[in-house]
């Protein structure tokens, strides 16, 4: 994404000054969990005509 030239007003600003003026501030928080899916992939249907609905 180019939001285009930064004002010369706001070039100077630090992190915590653009956090403070900013619409939306995004948190994000990430797990990973090392696992084996051998067996769940192979008991997956492999085309969804297969899916009985």
């Amino acid at each position: 994404m180019d939001p285009g030239e930064v004002p010369e007003e706001l070039q100077g600003l630090t992190e915590i000054g653009e956090m403070l003026i900013a619409r939306v501030f995004i948190v994000i928080s990430e797990i990973n969990f090392s696992q084996d899916i051998q067996e769940l992939a192979t008991r997956l249907p492999r085309h969804p005509l297969s899916l009985k609905f």
